[in-house]
């Protein structure tokens, strides 16, 4: 969910305990950049945090007001700091 300049909100679900950070769809459709919060240089990333060993793991992307970007970034990517990679999605 987008709302410019009020929230921006993420909630995923994974297998594995890592730190996932949003990045910008290029125009080709590819991974493009990382989404920065609003008037710095830091990544808009979450940690997922698994309930157990084997058990579900899920994490909540949930930035508000100013940090948020001031533009709908349209299409993000989701992508691991062990690698992976998920998207593009449609940011509505």
């Amino acid at each position: 969910m987008f709302k410019c300049d009020i929230k921006i909100k993420i909630i995923f679900s994974g297998r594995i305990a890592a730190t996932v950070t949003l990045h910008a769809a290029n125009g080709d459709g590819s991974i493009g950049g990382v989404i920065l919060n609003r008037g710095s240089t830091t990544p808009i990333s979450v940690a997922i945090v698994c309930a157990a060993a084997g058990g579900a793991c899920t994490f909540t992307m949930d930035v508000r007001n100013g940090a948020v970007p001031l533009q709908n970034p349209g299409r993000i990517y989701v992508k691991s700091s062990l690698g992976g990679v998920s998207g593009p999605f449609v940011v509505a």
